[in-house]
Parts: structure tokens; C-alpha cells; sequence
């Protein structure tokens, strides 16, 4: 996925209405639903927000790819399609319900990155980028806000990523909803440096 800007002002007027789902509606919670992990040919959109509004369509393909580091993990690929233009990430569904993922814009190119949306733990690691030495870490912050998805109200788990260089820490808050396996929401909050804050939250799932 790629990061885009957006002023501080319509980002904080972005997380207020994120609480929009939160409405009244059935719900699942992650301490009664085990994790889920979404099949080849599911599809799903996100919204994202950089100073203009985009729409994401993702659709869900088996692949090949194995998590080494996570022995027993389902590995799935997502090819996200914006404006026309193809890009691919992949995600790890370990066996105790965390999620890894691969080819974020602040994560090692080749590597999977544990969010530890289930166990709740604080996952370290660091690798060596354009600029020097990259830390990240990732922790896991409890319930999230209830999320309205298709009608349905669900609970979710939070996470938040910090990326760590020489110069700046940029933080990434993730919200989860295991009952679908989805990333609900994504945010990007920069450090010292000149970027701002993006967000990016999911619109419409279709499971196959």
C-alpha cells in the first residue's frame, strides 16, 4: 500500500469520523470469533485520503509464497488496483491469530512484519534501508472502536507500528477486525519530518 499525505487538520476530522462505525448494528467481537482468513477471489475496498479522496480495490489470490519465519502460517496475496494501476502485497495468518504482512511502505522489502493484533505482544526487528538502519516496533494497544462493515458491527483489535530512523519516528496505528481477517483501518502519523498524516479505512467486503 502506499503512503499519501493529507493536512493535520482533515486528518483529525478523518479519526473523528471513524467513530461513525460505531452505529447500532449486530455485532462480533474478537474474543468470540477466531481469527478468519479471507479466500482467494474475496474482494474488498478501501477509502484513502491524501488531500484528495481515492478509492482501493483489493481481490484476495492464493499464492506460493511461505512465511519462513512463522512456521504453519496461511500466506495469501492481495492485488490492490488504484486507478488503473496493479500493485501487490502479501499477509501471513499465524497460528496464534496475529497477522504479518509484506511490502507496506515502511517495512524491510522482503520481509514479513508481525502485528500482534491478537497475542497483544511487542514484536521488534530492524533492517538496513536507503538511509541507514531501520527499527521497527510494534505493539499491541487492546480493543479498538467498533467497526460497521455491510451492516454488521464489529469489535476490533489495535495495533500500533513505530518505524524508527537516525532522524525521525513515524508511527502507524492499525485497527483489525479478526472476525474477517481484515485491516479495518490504517493510519500514518509522521514524526519531525515534513509529511503528514494519512488515513485509510475499508468501505465494502466481498467474500468468496
Amino acid at each position: 500500500m502506499k503512503i499519501l499525505r493529507i493536512p493535520a487538520s482533515l486528518f483529525l476530522l478523518l479519526l473523528a469520523g471513524t467513530q461513525i462505525f460505531g452505529c447500532k448494528s449486530n455485532s462480533t467481537s474478537p474474543s468470540d470469533t477466531p481469527p478468519a482468513i479471507p479466500t482467494p477471489g474475496s474482494s474488498f475496498s478501501t477509502l484513502w485520503n491524501g488531500g484528495y479522496t481515492i478509492t482501493a480495490d483489493d481481490t484476495v489470490a492464493a499464492t506460493s509464497l511461505t512465511d519462513q519465519d512463522h512456521s504453519g502460517s496461511k500466506v495469501i496475496k492481495l492485488i490492490e488496483t488504484i486507478n488503473g494501476q496493479a500493485d501487490s502485497t502479501f499477509e501471513s495468518f499465524e497460528t496464534n491469530g496475529d497477522l504479518a504482512v509484506m511490502g507496506t511502505t515502511w517495512g524491510a522489502p522482503s520481509s514479513f512484519e508481525t502485528l500482534p493484533f491478537v497475542s497483544q505482544a511487542s514484536v521488534n526487528s530492524s533492517y538496513s534501508g536507503s538511509a541507514g538502519l531501520v527499527t521497527i516496533s510494534a505493539a499491541g494497544n487492546g480493543p479498538g472502536k467498533p467497526f460497521l462493515l455491510n451492516g454488521t458491527e464489529y469489535l476490533t483489535d489495535s495495533v500500533t507500528v513505530s518505524v524508527i530512523t537516525a532522524n525521525d519516528t513515524d508511527r502507524f496505528p492499525y485497527s483489525y477486525i479478526p472476525a474477517l481477517g481484515l485491516i479495518c483501518i490504517q493510519n500514518y502519523i509522521p514524526g519531525t519530518s515534513s509529511g503528514l498524516p494519512t488515513t485509510q479505512f475499508l468501505t465494502a467486503y466481498t467474500p468468496k
